[in-house]
């Protein structure tokens, strides 16, 4: 099946593609298609057309990749995607420091949380929601030159209250480096005074996300 579409893929780019397997750690299996034009991504898994739908509407209000082609091929889906530039927050995080890592976190969610939601058709409003990203872990921000180039991964996007993208944060802060760093990026966020039992139960309401998704 995956080489169905990764056949499907360099047809609808053309020319000259070199394809590699990307490491990753969701449900999805992610081809790296690279061309002389640039780089491109496949991802083939079940349910991806939610991500379509959610990246067409993002495009112009956020950096996001562009959908190149999407594709059902047996009840699996493949969705071609333009690349962003750079590297992922995790994996840049021990050249920049944890200090800049948690500020570009912070940056990154204002920014997100911005998004004007009157004409979005994902999740429900209500006071106190915002567009969330669904799955704010470090891997699913790009940066450049210490900037963010980009959201990826944003199959979870919906309105709800930020505090499902603030749970994720800790969550991935705390996994990847050590516990310690969830008040200060509560802080950082302008959170009003956090307490580790705080920090805690954001930790916990991601880790049962995780449940959720069946990835624990």
């Amino acid at each position: 099946m995956e080489q169905d579409f990764i056949e499907w893929a360099t047809k609808e780019l053309g020319g000259d593609i070199s394809v590699t397997k990307e490491a990753y750690g969701d449900q999805s299996s992610v081809f790296k298609l690279t061309t002389p034009k640039g780089n491109y991504f496949l991802k083939i898994g079940a349910g991806l057309e939610k991500e379509k739908l959610h990246l067409e509407w993002l495009k112009g209000k956020q950096l996001v990749p562009d959908v190149i082609g999407f594709k059902n091929i047996d009840n699996a889906d493949a969705l071609l995607l333009s690349g962003l530039e750079g590297k992922n927050l995790k994996s840049v995080a021990h050249e920049l420091g944890l200090e800049k890592v948690i500020d570009i976190l912070v940056e990154a969610l204002h920014k997100f949380h911005s998004t004007d939601i009157k004409d979005c058709p994902f999740g429900t409003k209500g006071a106190d929601k915002v567009l969330v990203h669904g799955d704010a872990c470090l891997p699913n921000f790009m940066i450049k030159d210490g900037k963010l180039s980009g959201y990826i991964d944003l199959k979870d996007m919906r309105v709800d209250k930020k505090e499902v993208d603030l749970a994720a944060g800790v969550w991935s802060l705390q996994y990847n480096f050590g516990s310690g760093l969830g008040i200060t990026f509560l802080e950082k966020y302008g959170v009003k005074n956090p307490t580790a039992g705080m920090v805690e139960a954001l930790r916990l309401q991601y880790e049962t996300a995780i449940e959720n998704w069946g990835l624990n």
